[in-house]
């Protein structure tokens, strides 16, 4: 999975090109294993950010994850009261 996670998305930023920024929307995919390791692929590819890679009520997973890996980390836009 790691590779072609690596390839896919290298191959998206450069199809892209240049001044194109990328980010990675999840859908809410993933558990925090997954998500870390997804995170640690796209690392330096270029990615802006990952959006949404936990369910969005899992707010410890978030802080963990956004804690522990070297890509930020967009989500909220469906928290709401």
């Amino acid at each position: 999975m790691r590779e072609d996670l690596a390839a896919y998305v290298t191959a998206i930023v450069e199809g892209a090109g240049p001044g194109v920024d990328v980010a990675l929307d999840c859908h809410w995919r993933y558990d925090l294993s997954t998500a870390r390791l997804v995170a640690d692929v796209v690392r330096d590819t270029g990615v802006l950010w990952l959006e949404d890679p936990l369910a969005p009520a899992d707010v410890g997973g978030l802080v963990e994850l956004s804690r522990s890996v070297g890509v930020p980390l967009a989500t909220g836009e469906n928290l709401q009261r």
